[in-house]
């Protein structure tokens, strides 16, 4: 099993545009793989809202797992 976490790839630059387009890619690489699974760190906040609402643009919403 294959695991990232999105923020460490970029360290200190992790909002740049180049970044955000360098996560895009990955995200969207492997939400081809009907069985990849995306966990979803959620707070109800409008940070966490917003993260969610961009991931479910990405990938089916069938593959997301809510963490609260």
């Amino acid at each position: 099993m294959n695991t990232c976490d999105m923020f460490d790839i970029n360290g200190i630059n992790k909002l740049s545009e180049i970044a955000v387009a360098q996560r895009d890619a990955i995200i969207q690489h492997h939400a081809k793989n009907p069985l990849a699974l995306w966990f979803c760190s959620t707070s109800g906040g409008k940070d966490s809202q917003n993260l969610y609402l961009k991931l479910s643009k990405l990938v089916s919403k069938e593959q997301i797992v809510l963490v609260h």
